[in-house]
């Protein structure tokens, strides 16, 4: 331990440890404002909304279902996820139907690196990212905060890549329209 060899360095060293967290908010917050104006103006799709709560949650869903719909979210841990939002009954009919060869299109976009069927996140993309990083596919959340305050157009561009897979296929936009149909109308 000789790099904290004076009370000084030790002192310098702990004020930065203080202040990782106010550095890592201010970063995301770069992100948000960037995804905000991305998909609120420079990539709107016709019958999708967008929702930011902050840096930490951001849904996209099908217009005519509203939030608390089967849609798409961004979460606090980088995690991509697509989400039965709202309570109700139906949950494991529509995880069973995701299981068909009729909507298995919705979880191919999650193939790499992902999880399924946990709960109401019904798959999982957990930081499949690439900044010519060591840790590219499976960055750590405390470094992905640096490329979302130093890499943010990159950041936003590939998220907007894995969201733009459902909102602008015509197929897979269909078929979630139609399990958002059925997750209404199962009983």
């Amino acid at each position: 331990m000789d790099i904290f060899d004076s009370f000084e360095k030790w002192d310098s060293f702990l004020d930065l440890a203080a202040s990782a967290g106010e550095m890592r908010q201010r970063w995301y917050l770069n992100f948000q404002k960037l995804a905000e104006r991305r998909f609120n103006c420079d990539d709107v799709v016709q019958g999708w909304d967008y929702k930011c709560w902050n840096y930490d949650s951001m849904r996209w869903y099908l217009s005519e279902f509203g939030l608390d719909s089967i849609c798409l979210q961004l979460g606090w841990s980088g995690e991509l996820t697509l989400l039965f939002a709202g309570a109700d009954a139906n949950l494991n009919h529509i995880s069973i139907l995701l299981k068909t060869d009729k909507f298995l299109p919705l979880l191919n976009p999650f193939m790499i690196s992902s999880r399924f069927f946990e709960g109401p996140r019904l798959a999982i993309e957990s930081r499949n990212l690439s900044f010519g990083s060591p840790y590219d596919t499976n960055i750590p959340i405390e470094r992905l905060a640096w490329y979302a305050g130093n890499a943010t157009e990159l950041f936003v561009d590939q998220i907007a890549s894995k969201v733009n897979k459902f909102r602008k296929d015509e197929h897979l936009v269909t078929l979630l329209r139609e399990l958002n149909h059925l997750r209404t109308t199962a009983t």
